[in-house]
């Protein structure tokens, strides 16, 4: 039994077309119908943020971790010299063919260093979005183990990669789950082929040093599973410090769920 667990069903609860046991259409929707409510605000409160850190006209931005494309793809649109990167640049294949001139850099943070489509030195701004760098310190799996010294030096390659490219006193903006995280389960709809319910799960077991997310069928065994080492702030700031990273936590309007910090170089 999980304690405080919070059990809803979505505000977006519809069917889906689950095809192979594929759910990352099933993930972006349930994520953003759940997040972003308030979507062209954050949109624009973020065009702004990108204004006041790097006081530019024309910023040159880097996307970080671009997955479906959710805001970067319309920063792009609105004027924004924003490249692409990911370790999964088919998961962005959509979104980035509808964009004259861009694609997607594959490369893990880790590996910018030695990644020829990447220059030293280049970004403005650099966003690590979506709560994804928690997921650099390693597998993502049900057989994943939690190891706190192995997932620190990670975290720090990861971090390194990310300052290598960033011009000096260019920012870094990575948000992540608040350190308050309440245990949920979501009813985010079904599938429209087999009539199953399909399930939302997050749970952050700090006794055990990691965090854990699903989406699957909620009478199945878990389909769609990341597993990680746990990242509070003080782990975040003790890394980003031994980078040699300026850190300090914001708090912006309508990105409600996950804690945001500014990292600059």
């Amino acid at each position: 039994m999980i304690n405080n667990l919070k059990e809803y069903k979505s505000k977006g609860y519809k069917g889906f077309e689950i095809k192979n046991g594929d759910f990352s259409s099933v993930w972006n929707a349930a994520l953003y119908a759940e997040l972003y409510p308030d979507y062209e605000a954050l949109r624009i409160e973020i065009a702004k943020l990108i204004h006041d850190c790097t006081r530019l006209k024309h910023p040159k931005v880097l996307d970080s971790c671009c997955g479906s494309g959710f805001l970067s793809k319309d920063l792009y649109l609105d004027g924004f010299d924003i490249d692409f990167a990911d370790k999964n640049p088919s998961f962005g294949s959509s979104f980035v063919s509808e964009l004259t001139g861009a694609k997607i850099i594959k490369a893990s943070w880790h590996e910018y260093p030695d990644t020829a489509d990447f220059k030293k030195e280049y970004y403005d701004f650099v966003m690590c979005r979506g709560n994804s760098f928690i997921y650099s310190s390693g597998g993502i799996n049900q057989e994943f183990k939690a190891n706190s010294e192995l997932a620190t030096q990670r975290y720090i390659d990861s971090l390194s990669g990310l300052y290598s490219v960033m011009k000096p006193g260019a920012t870094l903006y990575l948000d992540k789950y608040k350190d308050s995280e309440i245990p949920f389960k979501c009813k985010v709809g079904f599938d429209l082929e087999t009539n199953k319910e399909i399930v939302w799960y997050c749970n952050r077991k700090i006794d055990e040093g990691y965090r854990e997310a699903s989406i699957g069928y909620a009478d199945e065994s878990i389909s769609y599973f990341h597993c990680c080492d746990d990242l509070d702030s003080d782990l975040l700031f003790k890394v980003a410090h031994t980078v040699g990273f300026k850190i300090r936590e914001i708090n912006l309007k309508y990105e409600k769920n996950f804690s945001v910090y500014l990292l600059q170089k």
